[in-house]
């Protein structure tokens, strides 16, 4: 009969849909999960340090991201005295920008600033909110030529090269297979939350890895990738514009389909619906907030390189 070892995923919220992924590709280890990404204010120690005494307890194996300090017994320099004895390995932890340059977070984890695609926002429509800008100015400036002046095109190539290189000081990478996955299908939903596709090519490499280092068998089947969990499926999920995406050489994924949470008729917007629903959740907001966000100056920086004609 075979044994059955118990193995943890530590990290973001990634890693609940890559342990269960890691589920239909392993025969010999079970895969569970740690989500970390949200600590309880005030008490982040004493809560990380009671969880990984009860994992220590309990797992074989443990595979987390490259965590830093503030994650106190989990981070990348104490995880494996946390663990002594077990074996710790490091994966990617993916991040990726190319498909969605126009996007910003406002406010804190404690106090973020949500707006019809939760804390996902377009640098745009805060700069033409800020600016004074009517909402069918705002709409008329996602274009090829805005996108030009605020340097999106060019990020494409710094995204696929930052991925590529994202996670060198982990045992077993993704970065690079997963920069070239990027640019042959749709890979992330936002700049953190991957598709499918994703997920089981990730499970692919790291099962693979496993096996070659003798921690754990691969089934003779492989799962096809329909069978793998989409929980990000139901949240929010940003277009790659479709002048980006054909400068890309991938015209085919190209909209301006905004998707809210949600699997609801209403959960999809329009362009100028997008517009006005960010305008509403600027306007409660209010401009004094949002012009004390440490992310505005650098929208308003880039922002400001746009030609007069855009709006």
């Amino acid at each position: 009969m075979t044994t059955i070892k118990k193995a943890l995923l530590i990290g973001n919220c990634q890693v609940k849909s890559l342990a269960e992924t890691l589920n239909l590709f392993v025969a010999d280890m079970a895969f569970d999960h740690l989500q970390v990404h949200s600590l309880p204010p005030g008490s982040a120690e004493a809560y990380l340090a009671e969880q990984a005494r009860a994992a220590g307890e309990k797992y074989d194996l443990f595979l987390s991201f490259d965590l830093s300090p503030k994650f106190f017994c989990l981070s990348r320099d104490t995880i494996r005295d946390t663990f002594h004895g077990r074996d710790v390995l490091f994966i990617s932890n993916l991040w990726f920008d190319g498909y969605f340059p126009d996007i910003v977070t406002l406010g804190s984890t404690q106090g973020r600033i949500d707006g019809p695609l939760a804390q996902y926002h377009s640098k745009i429509a805060l700069f033409g909110f800020m600016s004074g800008w009517s909402e069918e100015e705002t709409v008329a400036a996602f274009s090829e030529e805005t996108y030009e002046a605020a340097g999106y095109f060019a990020n494409w190539a710094d995204a696929i090269r930052r991925l590529s290189t994202s996670d060198q000081t982990a045992d077993i990478r993704f970065g690079e297979e997963m920069a070239g996955l990027v640019q042959t299908d749709l890979c992330m939903f936002v700049v953190n939350h991957p598709t499918p596709v994703v997920f089981h090519r990730w499970a692919d490499v790291i099962s693979r890895s496993l096996s070659a280092l003798g921690l754990a068998s691969r089934r003779q089947w492989m799962p096809h990738e329909a069978l793998v969990p989409a929980h990000f499926v139901g949240t929010s999920a940003f277009p790659f514009y479709p002048e980006l995406a054909s400068r890309a050489g991938l015209g085919r994924l190209g909209s301006y389909c905004f998707k809210s949470p949600g699997t609801q008729s209403d959960s999809v917007l329009t362009l100028p619906e997008f517009v006005r629903r960010e305008f509403a959740t600027f306007g409660d907001a209010g401009k004094d907030r949002l012009a004390q966000d440490p992310r505005w100056p650098t929208v308003q920086a880039k922002m400001k390189a746009l030609p007069e004609a855009v709006h």
